[in-house]
């Protein structure tokens, strides 16, 4: 979608900002081929001065690690886009390194994908990646399980996780899924999701966050995904909890406040604070509404298979999130802002969406 919307500004605008939203959009080398193909999709055309500045902006702030990495095959080929671009390289080490991703001769990058599949021993590449911090902190939560099973040193994995966590940006659900596969790490899991949410940005205003637990919240978000809708309603719950002044309720056939806790554990608080049978939502509100009449912000993740419907809200800033795969969408209703479907970003739209 970004690399759609800086297609759209190549339409409609000339000026320099142009080229800089699109050096600051393009942050693989992936990406310039793949905004190229966007651009022709209707056809080819010559491209706008402020794509090619855009683009020779971007080309000289990759390495030759992240060119090898991301060169890949497709509609446009990255050495294409570095010809289009026009880009003059600084100096002679920059002009060897754009001669090679010419010639086809870039050295091979040093990723866990390559480490493995060269027939390396799996406990000394995991090892090696992690102690030489060649592993990027997204790939070491998804492959925590892997190092598990190939019996790396349980003590290098956590100071992997804590060392990594404070500039990966990574949020919540993204731990969450990985105390899922390895659950042998799940106290560094959690407190390597505190060190991370430590530099998020605040939401300002007390807020109040209602998830549903009924027993249908354990199916998962979509039919080809592991997590379920209940991983992501309690991961937004973490986040929130550390971002906002947040309380946090929840809710099935009754509703209760759950005790202030932080990290992985709160899921577990949120999970068992009720019986898990039918929806009440309706009823749920008006629980929280006389626990929390001056909440400024209210919160519900749900399913929506509510047996008694929904009460109005009785706050500006009413988000109704819906993880069922039924229709994505956004719409209002009843005072709710009803998002339809889920993303991993929807703190960050609300933060915008509340902006004046």
């Amino acid at each position: 979608v970004p690399l759609w919307l800086v297609r759209q500004m190549t339409r409609l605008h000339q000026g320099r900002l142009v080229g800089d939203t699109i050096a600051a959009v393009v942050r693989r080398p992936d990406e310039a081929a793949e905004l190229l193909a966007l651009y022709w999709k209707d056809g080819r055309c010559p491209l706008s001065a402020q794509l090619k500045r855009g683009l020779r902006l971007a080309f000289a702030t990759w390495d030759e690690y992240r060119l090898a990495k991301w060169n890949r095959d497709g509609a446009v080929k990255l050495r294409d886009a570095l010809f289009l671009s026009h880009a003059k390289p600084k100096d002679a080490e920059q002009d060897a390194l754009w001669k090679r991703l010419i010639g086809g001769a870039l050295a091979t990058p040093d990723t866990w994908e390559t480490a493995l599949s060269g027939g390396a021993d799996k406990r000394e590449a995991w090892t090696r990646l992690l102690t030489e911090r060649k592993l990027g902190y997204l790939a070491l939560l998804m492959n925590l399980r892997n190092m598990v099973e190939a019996r790396v040193d349980p003590t290098v994995v956590r100071t992997a996780l804590l060392d990594g966590a404070k500039g990966s940006q990574a949020l919540p659900f993204r731990f969450v899924s990985a105390a899922k596969h390895a659950p042998a790490f799940a106290d560094a899991i959690s407190d390597a999701m505190l060190v991370a949410l430590g530099n998020a940005a605040p939401l300002v205003g007390a807020t109040a966050i209602v998830v549903d637990t009924s027993v249908s919240m354990n199916d998962p978000l979509s039919a080809k995904g592991e997590t379920t809708r209940m991983e992501a309603a309690g991961a937004l719950a973490i986040l929130l909890r550390e971002i906002a002044d947040a309380r946090v309720f929840a809710f099935s056939g009754e509703c209760a406040e759950v005790p202030k806790y932080r990290g992985l554990s709160l899921i577990d608080y949120i999970l068992h604070r009720v019986p898990r049978n039918g929806t009440y939502l309706a009823k749920a509100l008006a629980t929280v509404q006389r626990a929390c009449p001056e909440v400024g912000r209210v919160v519900v993740v749900t399913d929506e298979q509510s047996h008694d419907g929904i009460a109005p809200a009785w706050t500006s800033r009413a988000y109704l999130i819906n993880v069922a795969p039924y229709q994505p969408g956004l719409d209002t209703h009843h005072g709710w802002t009803r998002i339809n479907g889920w993303s991993e970003r929807v703190v960050d739209w609300m933060r915008v969406e509340e902006t004046p």
